[in-house]
C-alpha cells in the first residue's frame, strides 16, 4: 500500500526543515502526541453505552442473584476506564498518513501551500514497515497499532462492558467527517516520539508546486544515495487538478 506524508517545514535556515530531512535520512519518523495535532476535537469519547449496557447487565445479574447491583460499582468502573482512555490520549504517539498525494486542501494545510514536500513510503503489511523504538528498554512494552480512519457524524461511543486494549483504542482512530478529505491511516505508538522503521519502504519525495530550487537541491543532496524516486507536483493546463513528474538527478 502506498502512503504520503505531507511537510511543511521549509527554509535552509529552519531548524525543523533541516531535522526533518536528517530523520529521512536515518530512517526516522516521529509520532506526535494526540493532544499536540491540530484537530481539537482528538481523542473524544463518550461513556453513556457502556454506562447503559453495564448497568442493565448488572441488574440481571442482581436479579439471577450472582452479583448485587450497585451504582458505586458503576461508577467506580466507568472512572477508571476514563482514566485508562485519558493515559492513552496523553501518552500515544500518532503518525498520519494519507493514500493521495496530490489533494489540493492536504498541499495547502500540511504541505505549507505547496511550499513544502511529500513523502511517500510503500509496504503490503505493517510489519513489513518495520517500526520499532530507537532505545532498546528490556522493561518497555512497546504496543503499535496500524489502521485507516474512521469518519462519523458523532463521536466515538465505547458500548463494551468488558473491552479489551483493541476496543478501547478505537477511540483515537475516530475523528469528525470534515477531515474525511484527508483520507488518513494512523499508526499509533507506546510512547510517543521518535521511531525507526525499514527503509526500503521509503520510496520517494515529491517536491510542492511552490517549493523553491535551493531546498530542492538539499533535499537531492542529502537523499539522492537513498535509491528512491523524486517527483515534482505540476498543475494541469486550464484545470483545478495537479499530477507529478519524475525529476531526473543529474
Amino acid at each position: 500500500m502506498l502512503l504520503y506524508k505531507y511537510r511543511g517545514n521549509i527554509g535552509l535556515d529552519n531548524k525543523k526543515f533541516i531535522e526533518s530531512i536528517d530523520m529521512i535520512c536515518d530512517n526516522e519518523i516521529w509520532c506526535s502526541r494526540i493532544r499536540d495535532l491540530n484537530d481539537p476535537t482528538e481523542a473524544s469519547f463518550s461513556l453513556v453505552e457502556f454506562e447503559r449496557n453495564l448497568i442493565s447487565t448488572l441488574k440481571i445479574f442482581s436479579f439471577l442473584k450472582i452479583k448485587k447491583y450497585k451504582q458505586e460499582n458503576i461508577d467506580n468502573y466507568k472512572e477508571a476506564l476514563k482514566n485508562q482512555m485519558k493515559l492513552y490520549s496523553n501518552n500515544i504517539g500518532v503518525y498520519s498518513l494519507s493514500t493521495v498525494y496530490d489533494n489540493e486542501l492536504m498541499w495547502a494545510h500540511y504541505g505549507n501551500s505547496h511550499r513544502g514536500f511529500c513523502i511517500e513510503y510503500e509496504f503490503l503489511d505493517f510489519k513489513d514497515f518495520g517500526i520499532e523504538h530507537p532505545d532498546k528498554y528490556p522493561k518497555l512494552n512497546h504496543m503499535y497499532k496500524y489502521s485507516k480512519v474512521y469518519y462519523s457524524d458523532r463521536i466515538f461511543y465505547l458500548s463494551k462492558i468488558n473491552p479489551d486494549y483493541d476496543d478501547i483504542i478505537k477511540f483515537l482512530f475516530y475523528k469528525s467527517k470534515a477531515w474525511s478529505y484527508e483520507k488518513e491511516y494512523r499508526i499509533l505508538t507506546y510512547p510517543y516520539g521518535k521511531f525507526n522503521y525499514n527503509e526500503k519502504c521509503l520510496k520517494s519525495i515529491t517536491f510542492g508546486l511552490n517549493m523553491i530550487k535551493e531546498e530542492k537541491d538539499f533535499i537531492f543532496n542529502k537523499l539522492r544515495n537513498k535509491g528512491i524516486q523524486f517527483y515534482q507536483m505540476k498543475r494541469r493546463k486550464n484545470e483545478f487538478n495537479f499530477y507529478r513528474e519524475e525529476v531526473i538527478l543529474d
